[in-house]
């Protein structure tokens, strides 16, 4: 009876290892045998494996912040953003307004109730406070480019406009801490004075009753 190679009759039916080739290689890249110019070498396999880390990692499941600054970024949304910051300054220039009337109406209501005469309206009060927002808007500026703010105002305003914009300073700060004598003072109506005015409460009782009147 014939012998047959047991090993032979394996490779040939496919099971087990066969006989490296020329095509193969080891686990690092290398040839088998000699080198093989269609396989990369080691510098390429280097290569490809830094390419293959720095790729971007998808999320399968990204945070629902992280997908809206996605979109934000997206150039389809840059005219929806533009008309949405068109919006938003109409509205802050609205609210400024109201601000600024409001502030007026209360310096005005506040120095007829302390019996001040012949001063401006809550217009002319309204027109000082924007003023005086206008003055410290050039000064936030000045802070922001480094420039001194005394040569930024210089160099925007001229000196009697300059000496308007500090005095509506001055009222500003007046209307903001309710000082309405100091204020009747800024704008020419100055209020007649209480006998107890600039006194303490003990000093008051120490006075007498007489002095209230």
């Amino acid at each position: 009876m014939e012998k047959t190679n047991k090993s032979s009759t394996i490779r040939r039916i496919g099971i087990g290892f066969e006989d490296p080739s020329d095509r193969d290689v080891f686990a690092d890249g290398s040839a088998c045998r000699g080198p093989d110019p269609d396989h990369p070498g080691l510098e390429k396999l280097e290569l490809y494996r830094q390419l293959i880390g720095n790729r971007r990692r998808i999320d399968p499941n990204p945070p629902a912040g992280e997908v809206r600054r996605r979109e934000l970024e997206g150039a389809w949304m840059q005219k929806p953003l533009r008309e949405i910051q068109q919006e938003n300054d109409k509205a802050r220039k609205i609210v400024e307004e109201k601000r600024i009337f409001g502030l007026g109406r209360q310096a005005a209501a506040g120095l007829a109730l302390a019996g001040a005469k012949g001063g401006p309206d809550a217009t002319g009060i309204a027109n000082h406070v924007r003023d005086a927002y206008r003055y410290r808007a050039a000064r936030a500026e000045a802070q922001r480019s480094g420039v001194p703010p005394a040569d930024h105002l210089a160099q925007k305003f001229n000196p009697n406009k300059l000496k308007e914009l500090e005095h509506s300073n001055e009222i500003l700060d007046a209307v903001l801490q309710y000082k309405i004598y100091k204020l009747a003072d800024l704008l020419g109506c100055p209020i007649k004075k209480p006998k107890t005015f600039g006194l303490t409460e003990e000093e008051v009782k120490k006075a007498g009753a007489t002095l209230l009147i």
